[in-house]
């Protein structure tokens, strides 16, 4: 059987390079576009199955460091939330799944997993538009999961084991069907590095096999805020209400922001690669923290000024000790909007943050370490909007930052916090168009 599944994953890489290459010929048939048909948004359910090929190693006896034992993984499946958007046309998928719960825990004999895939991020290319209707119904995908994996053992009488956070990127491929305003899809994902060291005790790593194929199947409703705009009499009243912001002074306005970020752990912490810690996450794991801002939009340079609040941090837990790094950043932003690409609209620009910084380590329940640091620091940014008009008064922004000169000094050492945020769904309201809007009707 594991070795179908091998034959499989060439199949997976083979389909994954060979869609791409239609690009050109998809881009030569293509025929006037809008910027209102640019994106769609969705909402659905998808569960995520991970068969049980896959091997770890463990400790039998904690005192003994030569009772290794192999023991094979569980098939586990991860039930998530999907929010997303179809952009340019219908080719580009972009996907935040959150995972409905944590890990799912299964226990084999004496052993108990935790096995999942947390927050992921998918980009999935369609050659042939999803959203045109044609004879043939079923639209093939090739694409990129980039997501965290969850894992952890416990074997009965034993301590837990480390609470791992691993970074995985793997390949997709598969197909979709669209019916009215649901979209279903079948997918077939494969993770090229499945190789890891797994700490099985304080002092000493086991090798963990994860599985190297999994599989995801989900529904999707469609829905769409802009499709109206395409309408003559609603883009003539789109002008009018153009004008009629500018007569309002409102062109120049302030929008309030929520959303979703992931935290990417990037730099090695020295702290962490002591003998006493090095079984430690080391960059450390993944983390989900929401993504606050208020901003002023200046329509004349199409710039913007923004305070975001973000509250970030990470939790690594297990065989008796437990660290807890936390991070609360307020950051000063400004950044230009650089093109207009059928209302897609990257920027980009920097800013400035006070970052309050804290870790505390517990060992067996006893506190063996606290402490707090406040510094400034600067920032990078990038990012993009969904922005049909520039007199929306909601709209869909995309963000990326990038703090690279942040850090904890420890005991001679240094905890890295130089993590890059990523933000692929956060909705931005205008209050005071919104108020107007409602006021004219």
């Amino acid at each position: 059987m594991k070795k179908r599944f091998k034959n499989l994953s060439f199949i997976i890489k083979a389909t994954w390079l060979y869609w791409p290459c239609c690009w050109p010929w998809m881009a030569l048939a293509q025929q006037p576009r809008s910027s209102y048909d640019f994106a769609q948004s969705y909402i659905g359910f998808s569960s995520q199955i991970i068969p049980g090929f896959g091997s770890t190693q463990l400790l039998r006896d904690q005192a003994d460091p030569l009772s290794i034992a192999r023991q094979s993984l569980p098939t586990t499946f991860q039930p998530r939330l999907d929010i997303g958007g179809l952009h340019f046309w219908g080719h580009l998928d972009m996907m935040a799944s959150l995972p409905l719960y944590g890990a799912i825990r299964t226990s084999v004999e004496d052993v108990t997993f935790e096995i999942s895939t947390g927050f992921s991020m998918n980009i999935r290319y369609y050659p042939i538009n999803l959203l045109k209707p044609t004879a043939f119904a079923l639209r093939p995908f090739s694409g990129l999961k980039w997501s965290d994996m969850h894992y952890r053992q416990e074997v009965k009488g034993q301590q837990k084991g480390i609470q791992w956070n691993k970074q995985i990127l793997m390949l997709e491929t598969g197909c979709a069907l669209v019916h009215n305003k649901y979209l279903a899809d079948f997918t077939v994902q494969w993770l090229p590095n499945h190789n890891y060291d797994y700490p099985i005790s304080r002092s000493q790593t086991g090798k963990l096999e994860f599985p190297f194929i999994s599989f995801h199947v989900g529904v999707k409703y469609l829905f769409d805020f802009t499709a109206i705009n395409k309408d003559a009499a609603v883009q003539q009243e789109n002008a009018v209400w153009m004008e009629y912001l500018g007569k309002k002074r409102k062109l120049n306005s302030w929008s309030v922001a929520m959303g979703v970020s992931e935290l990417l752990p990037v730099g090695k912490s020295s702290y962490k690669e002591r003998p006493e810690r090095q079984f430690l996450q080391n960059p450390g794991p993944m983390g989900l923290f929401p993504d606050i801002a208020v901003a002023k939009y200046f329509h004349q340079p199409d710039f913007e000024l923004r305070l975001a609040f973000r509250p970030t941090g990470n939790k690594q837990e297990g065989y008796g000790f437990l660290q807890k790094a936390k991070r609360l950043s307020i950051s000063l932003e400004a950044y230009k909007f650089l093109f207009d690409y059928h209302g897609f609209v990257p920027f980009a620009g920097g800013g400035f943050g006070l970052n309050r910084m804290s870790v505390s380590e517990f060992d067996d329940g006893t506190k063996v370490l606290e402490k707090k640091q406040t510094r400034y620091a600067p920032l990078l940014l990038i990012g993009w909007d969904i922005r049909p008009t520039r007199a929306e008064w909601m709209l869909i922004r995309s963000n990326i930052r990038w703090t690279p000169w942040l850090s904890m000094e420890i005991q001679g050492d240094r905890l890295q916090f130089n993590d890059v945020e990523i933000n692929f769904l956060q909705y931005v309201l205008f209050p005071g168009r919104l108020l107007l809007k409602i006021k004219r009707k």
